[in-house]
């Protein structure tokens, strides 16, 4: 039954993407004017459809992460990856979700390092955004900083937060599978709890590590975790991610 429970979930999640992903391209090519000057009562509601079209990719992608990693199916591509252009085309991208709030966004100018990681560049990706969105979404007032640290043969990519803050007796449990803050539920009512937990898998699949730190209720938050610089020579590796029992269970 668990199998069948997961390949139904992969197969939902397959057949569901494929529509979400051509509305949210086209909604995007008509915000862009490609059919022409949009009126102005319209752009608000377009940008609502496109973002609505965007949470329902992205929980689209958790359910696919989570069923392959539940089944023992998730493949990383692990190759050298330079995590401040990442970081930098992610910004780009989000930075205007800040903006919308009045947020202050603080990004560092300068790595401590110029070397590549070691990392699926896709995943990396889909974990920085999920770290830096959630950061935007749970902060009503003050900043949102990015910081890139060296520490010894690792990078620490940290995203820190002025938000709710997380209460200490939660934040062991915040990676499992479903698991969100009561107070974050009183915020985004929509969220699923699985972009952490995906987000653990992931960087410790590719021999990382994963971890948040809070002060306590209104006193914001930071989630770091830290990845290996790719050895001189290294070029591609494809690794699969076994699936994770301690999580799963929970």
């Amino acid at each position: 039954m668990d199998k069948a429970k997961t390949e139904f979930l992969s197969i939902a999640s397959h057949q569901l993407r494929t529509p979400l992903t051509a509305i949210k391209g086209y909604v995007s090519m008509i915000l862009d004017g490609d059919y022409g000057k949009l009126p102005p009562k319209f752009s608000e509601p377009m940008r609502d459809v496109f973002e609505s079209a965007e949470r329902l990719i992205g929980l689209v992608n958790d359910l696919l992460d989570v069923s392959r990693i539940a089944s023992g199916r998730l493949e990383l591509h692990l190759q050298p990856v330079d995590i401040s252009k990442l970081t930098a085309n992610i910004i780009a991208e989000i930075k205007p979700k800040a903006e919308g709030k009045r947020l202050a966004f603080f990004v560092q100018d300068k790595m401590p390092v110029d070397a590549p990681i070691k990392a699926d560049e896709e995943k990396l990706r889909q974990v920085i955004i999920n770290l830096i969105d959630n950061a935007i979404k749970y902060t009503n007032q003050g900043s949102v900083t990015v910081l890139f640290e060296k520490d010894g043969p690792n990078m620490k990519f940290t995203v820190a937060d002025t938000g709710l803050g997380i209460a200490r007796e939660e934040l062991e449990q915040l990676f499992h599978r479903f698991m969100r803050t009561k107070e974050a539920k009183l915020v985004e009512t929509e969220g699923t709890g699985l972009g952490l937990y995906v987000a653990k898998t992931i960087i410790e699949a590719m021999a990382g590590r994963i971890w948040v730190e809070s002060e306590g209720l209104g006193h914001g938050s930071r989630f770091i975790f830290e990845l290996p610089f790719a050895p001189s020579g290294f070029k591609e590796e494809l690794i699969n991610v076994a699936s994770r029992q301690d999580y799963i269970a929970n």
